[in-house]
């Protein structure tokens, strides 16, 4: 089944599982809050997260509840980008597949690019590069060390850690490289890198139940605070049934 809400499709996805027959470009997002509300003023970011080979699943209590005042109550399965992060390396490893984490400060890139490989046991699947910081539009140094590291490494997978909604038009305006170098997937998994390497912690399952993890985030970053000021406009759209 899938669920309309606001101008995106949510799909209910049990268990997301990489699929090697599918030669399209795959595409997942992990919907929080943040995205939804981006995808309302953003015309072009709502292509790149719901257009050809997209899906979208629930990462949120807020997204969750809100499908729920819609809907009522719905059998949906969360699926949060840190959780995933590690089922999608060791079925990369499993299967000989590589994948790429792409984004994130050096350091934090290294560290999730080891952990993972420990994780799975092996070097050989799991590779990192974090590209020179750049705004958008792109620089042309920031695009080409990147067309150049997919291209060396040609992964099946690429995990992007960019910001929200840089990593979304960069997957977008290269659609054609990254098919052309065997990319079979792009996950738009926000911090999962940095909880993988251990910059930021997991809110307690308790709390995360609750819908309480981002309170947890913002007590760890309180930089986010801009951020979680722009997120109350959707208690009203949920409140009043508008999505």
């Amino acid at each position: 089944m899938n669920y309309l809400l606001g101008p995106l499709t949510v799909n209910q996805l049990e268990h997301f599982e990489l699929c090697w027959d599918n030669t399209d470009l795959t595409t997942l997002t992990t919907l929080n809050a943040e995205i939804l509300l981006t995808s309302y003023k953003d015309e072009r970011f709502c292509q790149a997260v719901s257009g050809k080979g997209a899906k979208i699943s629930v990462d949120g209590q807020w997204i969750m509840f809100a499908l729920n005042r819609k809907y009522g109550k719905l059998n949906i399965a969360k699926n949060s980008g840190s959780d995933l992060i590690y089922s999608v390396a060791e079925q990369c490893h499993s299967d000989g597949k590589k994948l790429l984490l792409l984004g994130g400060a050096i350091d934090t890139n290294n560290s999730a690019v080891k952990k993972l490989r420990e994780h799975v046991g092996g070097n050989e699947s799991i590779f990192g590069y974090s590209p020179p910081f750049s705004k958008y539009p792109f620089s042309l140094e920031f695009s080409g060390a990147i067309e150049e590291k997919v291209r060396q490494i040609r992964p099946h997978v690429i995990i992007t850690a960019f910001g929200v909604p840089k990593q979304e038009y960069w997957s977008l305006e290269n659609g054609g490289l990254l098919e052309e170098c065997g990319v079979r997937y792009v996950l738009f998994f926000g911090g999962a890198i940095d909880m993988v390497a251990g910059k930021y912690k997991r809110a307690p399952g308790i709390l995360t139940k609750l819908g309480l993890e981002g309170i947890y985030r913002l007590i760890l970053q309180p930089s986010r605070i801009r951020r979680y000021y722009k997120l109350l406009k959707l208690i009203p759209m949920i409140v009043f049934n508008r999505l």
